[in-house]
């Protein structure tokens, strides 16, 4: 094949075979839009536009709870599930979005294919969430089907007008995977000529051929540039902004450049095996970094990521069983940065334990009130969340033992981090008590409760009322998570636990109320 892009071997060659299998169960089928010979005028669209810099995820709805089961994925889904489902839909959407994701690029592979009903449900639901979408016209499955001017002008027909398709600046987007799979520049613009004569939309293009530019308004790296392990994908992405920039100032075009990022990529368990299976770990996060940073120097318009469900590539950041809500994490900060630039948070201290930053506004707080001793590692990014006390919305970051928030009413004082009050969040306050006169507890009037010497003692060493909040509760058993019992006692931010096991000072550690209160929220 002419012109290949060095993806193209080895990318997605199960794609076609996922369709053949849904398409044995899938009962409903559309009928082919009949063209009358003048494409179809695609109205601008009643729904919010995208801003000037788009993010947007390769996406994929070809998958059921059989496809996590073939042992071909090095990971899987936190939870199997089937594409199809509405529920399922509605959560990767909300998911997407709430990283700054602009839109889905949702592989389509024909009319009446089941791709071709699922990116339907996939238009009503992004709507509701005020989210978008676009196809992404899987060239070589759909020249098996017919005429492929056809088959593109039937989906621009359908879906064109829908107020959650993407549009840039005011014109629909499609991506197109596999061009040479139809041929030259020259059958494209054949195409082209029968469908957007006007040029009124925006075609993306997967290749590394740059005579595609006679066509296409941009082009775009599935594989992010990462051909080889070793790929310095940061000089891939400058040279491409370099070719795009030589190619407009030669035509006088505008042609945008599409820069990509990968978490990571293993499709060593796919069967039958492929050919130089790509095995590019994640490298706890680093290479996500590499690929981001790359991204953003060449200046990108817009940033695709590979991808947010390709599972049997190992490409996806979608929560899953090995990294929980991890990538979604790292997205959020990565596109944040990218669209309203660094964030105050940026440049705290990364854990290898967990592979998370702390937030470096809370770094100072945490270092001076214990550390990993009293409030354990970071296992989250900052998000924000709206907060049950006063239903006000902060940046907070959850640890293993507590969660920090900060409070930019609070700036320039020493509240301006504060620890969340999960001792309130997992105990109810309990009616007051008596005041215990033996010389071995403290009595807090304020909230009615006695605190043991013991745990006074590391109340007031381990920054007091500011750090722990009043005592709400008095002692007691509890068994931990751990399936052990041990005398605790609850304070509004804290939860103490005796460990007579340990010696001085770890005879009293705060429970981890913080893993309690991030896996209540789901791990996201």
């Amino acid at each position: 094949m002419k012109n290949l892009s060095p993806v193209a071997f080895n990318r997605r060659s199960i794609s076609s075979v996922h369709s053949v299998v849904l398409a044995l169960s899938f009962l409903i089928s559309i009928s082919l839009v009949t063209l009358k010979g003048t494409p179809l005028a695609i109205k601008g669209a009643s729904a919010t536009q995208a801003g000037s810099k788009l993010v947007l995820a390769f996406h994929y709805m070809w998958f059921s709870p059989v496809d996590f089961d073939k042992g071909q994925m090095s990971d899987r889904p936190a939870t199997p599930y089937n594409s199809e489902h509405a529920d399922v839909i509605d959560r990767q959407v909300r998911e997407a979005k709430s990283t700054g994701i602009d839109a889905f690029i949702s592989a389509w592979t024909g009319t009446g294919t089941p791709t071709d009903a699922l990116f339907q449900k996939l238009l009503d639901t992004a709507k509701t969430h005020n989210f978008q979408a676009t196809l992404y016209f899987e060239t070589n499955t759909i020249m098996q089907r017919g005429d492929v001017a056809a088959e593109l002008q039937s989906a621009l027909n359908r879906f064109g007008n829908h107020p959650a398709f993407l549009r840039w600046n005011g014109k629909p987007v499609v991506f197109f995977w596999s061009p040479q799979s139809l041929g030259s520049p020259a059958a494209w613009r054949a195409v082209r000529q029968r469908v957007d004569p006007n040029n009124t939309q925006i075609w993306s293009v997967d290749t590394t051929d740059r005579v595609y530019l006679d066509v296409f308004d941009t082009i775009h790296l599935y594989s992010a540039g990462k051909w080889t392990k070793d790929t310095n994908v940061a000089q891939v992405n400058a040279q491409w902004r370099g070719h795009i920039d030589a190619y407009n100032k030669a035509n006088k075009t505008n042609r945008l450049w599409t820069a990509g990022v990968i978490p990571g990529w293993d499709e060593s368990r796919v069967q039958p095996p492929r050919n130089q299976a790509k095995v590019f770990p994640r490298r706890d996060g680093a290479l996500y970094e590499e690929a981001w940073r790359g991204a953003t120097a060449s200046n990108p318009e817009w940033i695709t990521i590979t991808s947010f469900n390709e599972w049997y590539e190992g490409t996806q950041i979608e929560p899953s069983a090995a990294y929980g809500s991890r990538y979604l994490d790292l997205t959020r900060q990565y596109v944040s940065q990218w669209k309203n630039g660094p964030s105050p948070c940026d440049g705290g201290a990364k854990f290898p334990q967990t592979g998370q930053s702390i937030c470096k506004q809370m770094e100072g707080y945490w270092q001076r009130y214990g550390g990993i001793a009293q409030f354990g590692y970071p296992i989250s990014g900052w998000l924000d969340e709206k907060s049950v006390t006063d239903g006000k919305t902060y940046t907070v970051q959850y640890f293993e033992r507590a969660r920090f928030e900060l409070h930019p009413e609070n700036k320039g004082t020493a509240y301006e981090v504060l620890i969340g009050l999960l001792g309130r969040q997992f105990h109810a306050v309990d009616p007051t008590a008596a005041p215990l006169n033996d010389g071995r507890h403290q009595y807090f009037k304020e909230t009615g409760h006695n605190v043991s010497l013991l745990f006074y003692n590391y109340w007031q060493q381990h920054g007091g009322l500011f750090v722990n909040g009043y005592p709400i509760s008095e002692e007691f058993q509890e068994k931990s998570s751990n399936g052990k019992t041990y005398t605790v006692q609850y304070f509004e931010r804290a939860r103490y636990e005796s460990h007579p096991e340990n010696k001085p000072p770890y005879d009293v550690l705060l429970g981890f109320l913080g893993r309690q209160a991030w896996n209540q929220r789901g791990g996201r």
